[in-house]
């Protein structure tokens, strides 16, 4: 088991639900996931350890941008997974790893991996 914490920001529910179910397969503990900015920022806040994040760009509630920089501050490595082409990151950002849905599930563990090996 990889007991890495995950965590992921994702307001479709059945997307999220898939991301969780593949990561909790391979081994990773889920934290979320969070629907919304203000959501993904209470968990940043109150988590101690996060080992790397998947955020969707499109989020209620506000922009992406407020999540990126959290995670940035704490030193956990992220990628944005997003239906938008890379344009849509916001570009102070566009170094972070990009995950295109619909996204192949062996692409989304190969992402994860990259996030926790750099």
């Amino acid at each position: 088991m990889r007991e890495a914490r995950i965590l992921v920001v994702e307001d479709e529910p059945l997307v999220a639900l898939d991301f969780a179910a593949v990561l909790q397969d391979e081994g990773y503990q889920v934290i979320g996931p969070a629907r919304s900015t203000d959501h993904a920022l209470d968990i940043i806040g109150r988590r101690t350890r996060l080992d790397g994040a998947l955020i969707d760009i499109h989020l209620p509630g506000g922009t992406v941008d407020p999540v990126a920089e959290a995670l940035q501050q704490r030193g956990v490595r992220f990628a944005f997974v997003t239906g938008s082409g890379h344009e849509a990151v916001p570009e102070r950002f566009r170094e972070a790893p990009l995950i295109q849905k619909p996204c192949r599930l062996a692409d989304l563990l190969k992402a994860v991996e990259h996030l926790r090996s750099h």
